[in-house]
């Protein structure tokens, strides 16, 4: 090689190796940035079999409010003229009650008994029982119970006991003398759930809680985000006890998420999705997220669902009052077998 040809090579060498420098510099700050990037949360690893599977109506329960949502089902007692009822939230100190006598999933299943019913201040109630004749309603800690006609039950509810505060929007199941309750237990940073669903139980006196776990239901077991849980109902089949919860994560929409578990005291895994909204571009009262889940068993291995769907566009609500801006929140029913 002639030496008036070596500045030159010297010169493409310094050269190559700036740009390579440069590049990895470049390459650097974006793997700096990803990294600094919160990862998309991540669904647990599903290891329950799922077998719960739910199909929904088309139309809902709750249609010309424009916002309804948290339906608790509560049987009747013999005292009123239904045998099954559900009290549906729609504003603060207001619920709506509807009865039916053929248990079901539609509208047409249900009859409106009052749109002004008062069981206490809240917006939402949590969940209820009948146990010995007198309705239970569950709320904010606060037991309120009612003995009588539930149709003639509006601001005659007393707070005749609490439950724990540190569980959250709680769902309660009777077995026996046993009380068994799941609620949210910590605060999902992006949300109102918690972090995991903690168990208590107790007697039909209430008088006393046993905590067994802060965590029987954990859906925050990997890395790279988290996800929010709540508003837990529950339903026992002949070998499993199902939990069907609220899950969000950031910037995702509510859906219904459930999981199982061989006992109510053994930690639950999780057994998929059981309810989300449609595609945002669908034509229907759910395309945005759906929450709120109600199970009530309906006899031969079907279980009846209620939750509340909200949409985005007011579109096929647009008759409704408007929850917000042009959105709805209505009552939808499930049919769900195993």
């Amino acid at each position: 090689m002639s030496s008036d040809r070596k500045p030159l090579l010297w010169v493409g060498i310094l050269a190559a190796f700036v740009a390579g420098f440069a590049a990895a510099l470049v390459y650097s700050g974006q793997l700096s940035q990803q990294a600094s990037e919160p990862l998309a949360p991540q669904l647990p690893t599903k290891v329950g079999q799922g077998a719960l599977k739910c199909l929904s109506v088309e139309k809902p329960i709750a249609d010309q409010f424009g916002n309804n949502h948290d339906p608790v089902y509560l049987p009747g007692n013999g005292e009123g003229a239904f045998e099954h009822y559900l009290v549906i939230g729609h504003e603060e100190g207001i619920q709506h009650l509807y009865g039916s006598n053929s248990l079901g999933p539609n509208g047409s299943d249900w009859t409106l008994i009052t749109d002004d019913l008062f069981v206490s201040e809240y917006h939402e109630l949590d969940d209820g029982l009948l146990i010995d004749g007198v309705y239970y309603i569950f709320k904010d800690g606060k037991i309120f119970t009612y003995s009588g006609d539930i149709a003639k039950s509006s601001r005659q509810w007393q707070i005749t006991g609490t439950t724990p505060n540190y569980l959250r929007d709680i769902g309660v199941y009777r077995d026996g003398d046993t009380i068994h309750i799941y609620g949210e237990y910590g605060d999902f940073e992006f949300g109102y759930d918690g972090l995991s669903l903690g168990y208590i139980k107790t007697d039909t006196s209430f008088a006393d809680f046993e905590l067994v776990s802060t965590k029987i239901i954990d859906p925050n077991t990997k890395l790279g985000g988290q996800w929010g849980i709540g508003d837990p109902t529950i339903f026992v089949s002949e070998t499993k006890v199902y939990v069907a919860a609220d899950l969000e994560g950031k910037d995702i929409p509510y859906r219904v998420s459930l999981w199982e578990s061989s006992s109510f005291e053994k930690p639950f895994s999780f057994a998929g999705i059981l309810a989300q909204a449609d595609p945002p571009s669908a034509k229907s009262y759910k395309n945005h997220r759906v929450q709120d889940a109600e199970f009530v068993p309906a006899g031969e291995g079907t279980i009846l669902m209620f939750a509340n769907w909200r949409d985005e566009d007011g579109d096929p609500g647009k008759a409704l009052p408007k929850f917000s801006e042009d959105w709805t929140r209505v009552v939808g029913g499930y049919t769900c077998r195993l």
